[in-house]
């Protein structure tokens, strides 16, 4: 019979030791706050889509979807453009520096609001004159204010993620995602469901945070006009970068549903919104860490240099693992029963879509693991090989899938680019830590 002592460091004990420190991680403590916050966030998008897919025809989800990749889209670009460099380089800076480098940065942000302003105002002219489908030029009159107010949104998330303040972001986030849920509630109940309502109240919803953040944030900005341009062009090194390799790589689930609505048209559009919007449910998990991730490897590189971002990047994959995988297995055997539950039978053969996209997504999340840690070493440049194979396996297989097999192909072409691009990306971190391990350690 074994002993007392033996047993508790024996192989079940020492697992359990494992597990149990795993549990108590600050890093994944962290990471469960910013999941639950994404949440909300996928949670309330779900609900606007399960809501336009009951109430309107399967089309009106479609341009719903179409519209909100190109919000999507512009949200990524601003953050690469203003928010990426700031959360990387504000780790090395501290008191005055950084209220002055705050500063320039919010100025930076007001210069792109005033152009979030023009381009739907553009849109709307070129759909005037017979350019693109007409049913976006209702939405387009509501975004000319709406989008400055949901690109302001994103900012101040990326904001107080760069500082890791993620209990005020959730407080904010609860608030915008209870008037978006009420607001489309009320469309609902009133019988004016419709794609530009829609984008009324996410308008509404994204505008009541802003005052009350800024007024409790305002210390944290410290305004130098000769600093403001020297800031910028410090930035523009790390963001022109960071912003190319995210047009040429991250395109792809924005690029795809314009692709298919060329081909097939605004219902199979709505069938891979239907689609998308359930395994946005997992996507949440993804977001939330990475929403985390970039500030965190940047502190971890900082402090404990390539052995510190190894071990960030080494618990996040196994996060990715554990969590999308899970979501990956259920999607194989009940996604079509659960796009008849949310959409009331209104979408039929979906099962191998969502299995098809679940599983891109779990090969999207490895992509961004290793693309935080290329951020965090300082070479956004690094990611451009990925994203250049990216986009070009996006494309062949839009071109090659979608005329053939419709939103399956659509989704099928996602998973291939992103496979194709995480595969890619980790090689090149990995051969980049290397490198840079050599340049620290050269008798090695």
């Amino acid at each position: 019979m074994q002993s007392r002592a033996a047993i508790q460091t024996g192989p079940f004990a020492r697992a359990w030791q494992r597990v149990r420190s795993f549990a108590g991680d600050s890093l994944l403590q962290s990471s469960a706050l910013s999941i639950f916050d994404q949440a909300m966030i996928s949670g309330t998008n779900f609900v606007t889509a399960v809501m336009i897919g009951r109430c309107c025809d399967n089309g009106e989800l479609g341009v719903y979807y179409l519209v909100l990749t190109g919000v999507f889209f512009l949200l990524g670009l601003q953050e690469q453009l203003i928010s990426a460099p700031y959360t990387v380089y504000s780790n090395r800076r501290q008191g005055r520096a950084l209220s002055t480098y705050a500063g320039s940065v919010l100025v930076h942000q007001s210069i792109v609001i005033i152009g979030s302003v023009v381009l739907p105002l553009a849109v709307m002219s070129a759909l005037a004159a017979g350019y693109g489908p007409i049913q976006l030029l209702p939405v387009c009159r509501i975004l000319v204010w709406s989008l400055p107010l949901m690109l302001m949104r994103g900012f101040i998330r990326e904001q107080c993620f760069a500082h890791l303040e993620l209990q005020p972001l959730i407080l904010m986030d609860i608030a915008a995602c209870v008037v978006q849920i009420g607001g489309l509630w009320w469309l609902m109940s009133s019988g004016d469901m419709a794609v530009s309502g829609v984008y009324t109240v996410l308008g509404i919803a994204a505008g009541v945070v802003l005052p009350w953040w800024f007024r409790t944030n305002r210390h944290r900005f410290d305004f130098d006009r000769n600093q403001c341009w020297a800031d910028w062009k410090a930035n523009w090194s790390f963001s022109k970068w960071a912003m190319t390799t995210h047009v040429i790589g991250s395109s792809t689930p924005y690029v795809m549903p314009w692709v298919l609505f060329s081909i097939h048209g605004d219902i199979a559009t709505g069938l891979l919104a239907s689609c998308s919007a359930v395994v946005g449910l997992s996507n949440m998990v993804l977001a939330g860490i990475a929403n985390f991730l970039t500030p965190r490897a940047a502190r971890a590189y900082a402090d404990d240099g390539v052995d510190g971002l190894k071990c960030i990047l080494r618990k996040l994959n196994t996060l990715f693992v554990v969590m999308l995988g899970s979501v990956c297995v259920l999607a194989a055997f009940v996604g079509q029963n659960v796009i008849d539950v949310v959409y009331d039978g209104k979408f039929q053969d979906t099962g191998a879509i969502v299995f098809t996209l679940s599983l891109a997504v779990l090969a999207n999340a490895f992509g961004v693991s290793a693309g935080n840690g290329l951020w965090a070493v300082d070479r956004p440049r690094a990611n451009l090989l990925a994203d250049a194979l990216t986009l070009l396996t996006a494309f062949a297989g839009a071109f090659a899938f979608i005329p053939l097999w419709g939103a399956f192909g659509a989704a099928l072409a996602i998973l291939t680019a992103n496979a194709v691009g995480a595969s890619t990306r980790q090689f090149v971190l990995r051969q980049t830590l290397k490198s840079i391990s050599n340049l620290s350690n050269p008798a090695t």
